[in-house]
C-alpha cells in the first residue's frame, strides 16, 4: 500500500521514475545476472549456428548432423560435422567419411574409414563405438565428402524432430525464448542495478525531464 501510494504521488507530481515505471521488473542482482545466463546461452548458440553457416556458404562443406552415437566419444550425437567434397581415391584410412548407407542411399553415415581397396574402389568403415567394422563395403561413387569441422551438439533440435523426440524440442524452443527474453535483463542499462542514476519523466507538460542521483531517491 505505502509503495501504491508513494507511486500515486510521484505521478501527481510527474516524477515518475525509470525505476518507478518498470515495476515488478525494477533492476536487481539476480535478474541481471538471469540476463548474464539467458545472455550467454544465446550467443553460444548463435555462435556455433554462425559457424555452420559460413562453413557452409562460404566453403561449400555440406553439413550432416548426427543421428547416432556410433561415433563416441570423438563425435556425439547431435553434433554437425561439416564435410568436404573429395575425390574418393584421395581417402586415407583413419579419415571419417560421409557416404550413402548400403542399401539405403537416401540415409547418409558417417564413419571411420579402416580399410580402402583402391582396385576394387571399395572402402571398409567403421563406427568408433562399433566393436565390429560395417557389414557392407562403401563404392567410391557413394562417398559424399571428407570430415572437416566438428561442431558439437548443436544439430540436438534437428535430430530431437527427425526422431519425434517432440517433448524435447519443445523444451528446447521454450529454453530458447526464455533466455531470449531474459537476456534484455542484462544488455537495457535500464536494467542495470548498479547504474549510479535514473531518469524522472514529467507526465506535466510544465514539468521538464531531469535526472537524479539513484542515491538521493
Amino acid at each position: 500500500m505505502a509503495t501504491h501510494a508513494v507511486l500515486t504521488a510521484k505521478k501527481r507530481i510527474g516524477a515518475l521514475s525509470a525505476y518507478d515505471r518498470l515495476g515488478d521488473e525494477a533492476p536487481t542482482a539476480t535478474r541481471f545476472l538471469l540476463g548474464l545466463i539467458g545472455l550467454l546461452i544465446v550467443t553460444v548458440t548463435m555462435a556455433f549456428a554462425t559457424v555452420v553457416f559460413i562453413a557452409a556458404v562460404l566453403f561449400g562443406h555440406q553439413p550432416s548432423v548426427l543421428m547416432s552415437g556410433s561415433m563416441s566419444p570423438a563425435l556425439e550425437a547431435g553434433d554437425v560435422v561439416l564435410f568436404e567434397e573429395l575425390d574418393p581415391a584421395e581417402v586415407g584410412i583413419g579419415n571419417v567419411i560421409l557416404f550413402e548407407t548400403p542399401g539405403r542411399p537416401d540415409v547418409l553415415t558417417a564413419h571411420r574409414v579402416t580399410a580402402v581397396d583402391a582396385l576394387a574402389r571399395l572402402i571398409t568403415t567403421q563406427g568408433d563405438a562399433n566393436r565390429d567394422v560395417d557389414s557392407s563395403q562403401v563404392p567410391f561413387d557413394s562417398v559424399k565428402g571428407f570430415g572437416r569441422i566438428a561442431v558439437p551438439l548443436i544439430g540436438l533440435p534437428t535430430m530431437w524432430l527427425a526422431t519425434g523426440q517432440n517433448v524435447l524440442f519443445g523444451i528446447f524452443v521454450l529454453v530458447m525464448a526464455l533466455a531470449t527474453w531474459m537476456s534484455r535483463w542484462a544488455l537495457l542499462d535500464r536494467f542495470d542495478p548498479w547504474m549510479g542514476t535514473f531518469e524522472a519523466v514529467s507526465l506535466d507538460p510544465v514539468y521538464t525531464q531531469t535526472t537524479f542521483n539513484a542515491s538521493s531517491a
